[in-house]
């Protein structure tokens, strides 16, 4: 279970290795690095594939999460990558994970190769949508999330 002291986060990743291009997973909100085993699986035959835990998600996570933005996943990412000695990546994000990677690309394009974004959007989610966002999160950080919400969401993405 490797980590990385990054930006002053203890940031949980799996690497595969190997010499071919880098392809790196961001998970969706309530998600951890595991969505994307079965992809890591397909194309570590040619590709180095990293996964990691964002702030406050999986093995990244903390007693109390302070709020953060996308953009500051996106510092995480690249300071990530430069701890891991990887110049240059494709990203895959999913959701959450494709929002902090369109970021990542506005603010350090010279690690970008290409995007693969998937169930995201550019631009900002529809403010009359915060409200239920907000207690979802507050909800969430207080309690953790019951193992009925994770289980449906297992069956959604899985």
């Amino acid at each position: 279970m490797p980590f990385a002291k990054v930006n002053n986060q203890r940031i949980h990743y799996e690497d595969s290795g190997g010499s071919g291009p880098a392809l790196v997973f961001s998970h969706g909100l309530l998600m951890d690095a595991t969505m994307f085993d079965p992809q890591v699986e397909y194309f570590r035959q040619h590709y180095r594939c990293v996964c990691w835990d964002e702030r406050g998600h999986g093995q990244t996570a903390t007693d109390r999460i302070a709020p953060f933005s996308y953009y500051d996943s996106a510092n995480d990412l690249a300071a990530l990558m430069q701890h891991l000695g990887i110049k240059r990546a494709v990203f895959a994000g999913m959701s959450q994970g494709g929002y902090l990677s369109l970021r990542l690309a506005l603010t350090h394009p010279e690690l970008v190769r290409g995007l693969i974004l998937i169930d995201t959007q550019a631009q900002q989610e529809d403010p009359s949508k915060t409200p239920g966002y907000k207690q979802m999160i507050d909800i969430w950080t207080a309690q953790g999330l019951p193992d009925a919400i994770a289980d449906t969401i297992a069956d959604i993405i899985l």
